[in-house]
């Protein structure tokens, strides 16, 4: 029996394959061409054996190193979006506030709801009053202290 030689398969590294799978648009977006995760956001194999959001690769190999608990955020809110000039590090808190000033939260709050919320954080902490509303305590903060909902300054 005659054996095949064994084809060694050649390994392109990270960075090429992130390269070959960009699509720069009109609007100034790298948008990720390659596999996606079910929320929409880019991902790819390191290499070794790991995943990668794409935009998180992006921002380590054109800006530099993302320290512990920092994420890497986005400017232009295209989850496929690779481009560095439009991530930014956040932490949570301040992802979850680029999300509700940009208006992606899907939450619409009526006066009565932010007067309610108000008037609540003289007898609760901003945590129990974040868990009712099911929203980030950044976000009950951010009514509280007036700093959104600003319209709703008088109710």
């Amino acid at each position: 029996m005659i054996e095949k030689p064994y084809k060694k398969r050649k390994i392109v590294p990270a960075e090429h394959r992130f390269q070959t799978h960009i699509d720069k648009t009109i609007d100034g977006c790298w948008e990720w061409t390659g596999c996606l995760n079910n929320k929409g956001y880019g991902v790819m194999n390191t290499g070794d054996g790991s995943v990668i959001y794409v935009h998180r690769f992006s921002y380590l190999i054109h800006i530099g190193e993302i320290s512990k608990g920092l994420f890497v955020c986005h400017k232009c809110d295209n989850a496929k979006c690779v481009n560095p000039d439009h991530l930014f590090l956040g932490t949570h808190t301040d992802n979850m506030q680029d999300k509700t000033i940009k208006g992606r939260s899907g939450l619409k709050l009526t006066g009565d709801a932010v007067k309610i919320i108000r008037e609540a954080r003289s007898l609760f902490s901003v945590a129990e009053i974040a868990n009712y509303f099911r929203m980030s305590k950044a976000q009950i903060h951010n009514i509280v202290s007036f700093k959104s909902y600003k319209l709703f300054a008088n109710g």
